[in-house]
């Protein structure tokens, strides 16, 4: 599958007092462009329990901050799975500042499926839907 973009544009309550976005608002950009990915296949993160009974969870998250983005800036971020082990989910993504394409925020997020007590395989229909670049 081809890498997933989505835009935003800096709203005034993302900023912290230095008037920079605060680090945790791109965990949340991030959290959005995957379910954004997810719907390029009309899946979300409710499908999977309403449909299979199973959570999509996030277990691990890396953020390497790069750069700032400030109010009212337009960013772009890229979405892809990079790797689809046995029972885990590695998304690779990355934030630019648009349209200079200054690279802001380089992220590694890895999510399991899980029955609720614990990860199981990831199901075949994610593995269809959603190879791995």
């Amino acid at each position: 599958m081809p890498v997933h973009e989505t835009l935003f544009a800096v709203r005034s309550y993302e900023l912290d007092l230095y008037q920079h976005v605060n680090h945790a608002v791109y965990a949340s950009w991030l959290e959005d462009a995957r379910n954004r990915f997810l719907a390029t296949k009309g899946r979300s993160y409710l499908d999977y329990p309403q449909r299979l009974g199973l959570w999509v969870v996030v277990v691990s998250s890396h953020l390497d901050f790069r750069a700032s983005a400030r109010g009212g800036d337009e960013v772009r971020l890229r979405t892809r799975v990079e790797r689809i082990g046995e029972r885990s989910v590695t998304f690779s993504q990355v934030i630019d500042r648009l349209p200079e394409e200054t690279r802001l925020v380089e992220g590694r997020v890895v999510m399991v499926f899980t029955d609720g007590q614990r990860s199981v395989p990831v199901p075949d229909e994610f593995r269809k839907d959603f190879p791995a670049a």
